[in-house]
């Protein structure tokens, strides 16, 4: 004989159980069941089983690369706008031996410093440059 086929009836008396008695043991014990049976109808009722006529297809490769590029992009977006808000009161930069520059940033009282290639520093200044010349 197999396992009982769950219903929403089921699962919710789970849920009801749980809130009832505080904790996963206390609320098992109530119901006659082992723990882990609770937390089965327990995810059983976060998760409802999806309507049949509803097909869900499969994301192929190149939609998941696409959907974890756009997500990123989207994060980083996000953290420019974070950064945007926060404007830095002093930026000093000065050379260093090895072809690596210093910068350091003052913002809110704080001092940042970076050590930069030329290559980078450059990239940063006129990024920039074209912020500034961008707004007239």
């Amino acid at each position: 004989m197999g396992t009982p086929k769950l219903t929403p009836e089921m699962c919710q008396a789970a849920v009801d159980a749980l809130a009832k008695h505080g904790n996963q043991v206390a609320a098992a014990r109530a119901m006659g069941l082992s723990r882990s049976a609770l937390q089965h109808r327990l995810a059983e009722a976060a998760n409802p089983p999806r309507d049949p006529e509803v097909v869900v297809e499969p994301l192929t490769s190149r939609e998941r690369f696409d959907a974890a590029f756009w997500r990123k992009k989207a994060v980083e977006a996000q953290r420019a706008a974070n950064e945007a808000e926060h404007v830095a009161d002093l930026v000093t930069i000065w050379r260093c031996k090895r072809g690596v520059s210093m910068m350091s940033v003052v913002t809110g009282g704080k001092v940042h410093d970076f050590e930069l290639t030329r290559r980078r520093l450059s990239f940063i200044l006129q990024e920039a440059a074209r912020e500034l010349t961008r707004d007239e």
